[in-house]
């Protein structure tokens, strides 16, 4: 028998394209996917890139970028001060870097992405990269 824990009565589950390119990104800068697609439980907030927990739970959080060709990008997931994950674009081909973390959160931890130090330093906009993350148990 499978038993719900910490269960809300109303769900909490993100998802954001970065509709704007970034260029060029600063060193440690924080990625604010500015696109909404869903915002159940108003968790994630476009003008900071941070998503705030607002119950403790498992979570499981998804992040990608593109590039274009010649251009690349590091980023990184960061929970409470910590890489939790790292992606890369490459330079060649207009590729996807992707990462994904299930981190156990407490009510008021923060999620968000950022450039991975300075290298690197093209986020392709046009609602190709997101960043996602919902609600477990």
């Amino acid at each position: 028998m499978i038993s719900a824990v910490n269960c809300s009565t109303s769900p909490i589950v993100f998802q954001a394209r970065l509709a704007t390119t970034i260029y060029p990104l600063g060193a440690n800068q924080i990625i604010a996917y500015d696109s909404i697609v869903t915002n159940e439980g108003n968790a994630y907030d476009t003008l900071t890139g941070m998503f705030e927990a607002t119950v403790t739970g498992l979570y499981q959080f998804m992040a990608t970028m593109w590039s274009t060709e010649g251009q690349n990008v590091d980023f990184q997931m960061i929970y409470n001060g910590a890489e939790v994950c790292a992606g890369r674009t490459t330079t060649t081909n207009q590729s996807m870097g992707i990462c994904s973390a299930i981190l156990q959160i407490t009510a008021g931890g923060r999620v968000f992405v950022r450039h991975k130090g300075t290298s690197g330093n093209y986020a392709l906009g046009g609602n190709y990269a997101e960043f996602a993350g919902h609600l477990i148990m």
